[in-house]
């Protein structure tokens, strides 16, 4: 009798022991696949970084050009009060998007004064004369800006006055950006002597400068006064 149960308690055996394995073979199986799935989380998640750094730099470039533009014009930083306020608010209808807040994008209502144009290749068998340009018609007269802005103080773009702002202060922020230099994420900020320069720095994910890839603060560096020697050192 013992001799017939005995095959059998092996043959249960083997298949709780296969049993085992399937499951320690699943474990493993799933443990690799989340290994791989934060992997690949990880890569998204700073390739977008990556990509919102470089729309922010983009930006900053947007607001050096109008404000090398605006010293040429008026041969001058804007002053504080009136002219500071108005600028600021210029610049943040110029960049009314924040990179890292994707899903609060904003835009400008606009239209086309030819109703017959198209983006579309006009070559093409499908091209359509007056399809949907992507801009609308209307009055020039009712065209605003579809932005919302606060007061200065509550904007993304600002301006700082440093009155011992230098070229060697630059060059050291290239290297190491100042501490204190921790604000809201996609903040630009202008800051100038009043005399010859100004740079501009913006804050990333972390609220810190971005930074190019060999770790250098990212910066845009102006002058004021487009007759200055300053500028000779960048």
């Amino acid at each position: 009798m013992r001799l017939l149960l005995l095959p059998a308690l092996i043959l249960c055996l083997c298949i709780q022991g296969q049993a085992l394995a399937d499951d320690g073979d699943s474990a493993s199986q799933t443990a690799a696949e989340k290994a791989v799935e934060k992997t690949v989380q990880l890569a998204e998640k700073k390739l977008a970084s990556q990509q919102y750094d470089f729309m922010l730099y983009s930006q900053m470039q947007q607001v050096a050009n109008y404000m090398s533009q605006y010293c040429i014009f008026n041969k001058h930083w804007p002053e504080p009060g009136d002219q500071t306020d108005y600028v600021v608010k210029q610049l943040n209808e110029l960049v009314p998007n924040n990179p890292y807040k994707p899903n609060q994008l904003q835009e400008s209502q606009f239209f086309s004064t030819d109703s017959s144009y198209h983006y579309d290749d006009p070559t093409k068998d499908d091209f359509i004369p007056g399809a949907a340009t992507g801009a609308g018609t209307g009055d020039p007269d009712n065209v605003m800006p579809d932005t919302q802005l606060g007061t200065s103080a509550d904007l993304r773009v600002k301006l700082e006055f440093n009155p011992s702002l230098s070229a060697q202060m630059v060059r050291d922020w290239q290297t190491e950006a100042p501490l204190e230099w921790q604000t809201t994420p996609g903040s630009i900020t202008a800051i100038s002597n009043s005399q010859d320069l100004f740079v501009i720095w913006g804050a990333g994910a972390n609220g810190r400068p971005i930074k190019s890839p060999d770790g250098t603060t990212r910066l845009y560096i102006g002058n004021v006064n487009m007759y200055s020697d300053d500028m000779s050192n960048y």
